[in-house]
């Protein structure tokens, strides 16, 4: 299989640098969107939708990315991202 896919000029991804395995920095790309979607409320459906990807591809997103953050459901994202917003001003005082 990969010798056809090389004759049609598909290459192998070259990583410069080893991904760590848990935490924020451990997200691809494709899985920060889908948890930045998933933060504000979007069904698996919904970012499928949005993002043009099968449902069953948002499903693996966001499996992997609860795994590496270690959370088990949306409630826990949505904590934990708010937790690490940083344009979060909510425990400022106004005068």
């Amino acid at each position: 299989m990969g010798r056809e896919l090389r004759r049609f000029g598909v290459e192998r991804r070259i990583v410069s640098q080893s991904r760590v395995k848990t935490g924020w920095d451990s997200l691809t790309d494709s899985e920060l969107k889908v948890v930045n979607l998933v933060a504000e409320g979007a069904t698996n459906r919904d970012i499928a939708t949005e993002l043009h990807l099968s449902l069953h591809t948002v499903k693996t997103h966001v499996h992997n990315a609860f795994a590496k953050l270690g959370v088990t459901s949306r409630a826990q994202l949505t904590q934990l991202m708010r937790g690490t917003d940083l344009t979060d001003t909510s425990n400022t005082t106004s005068s």
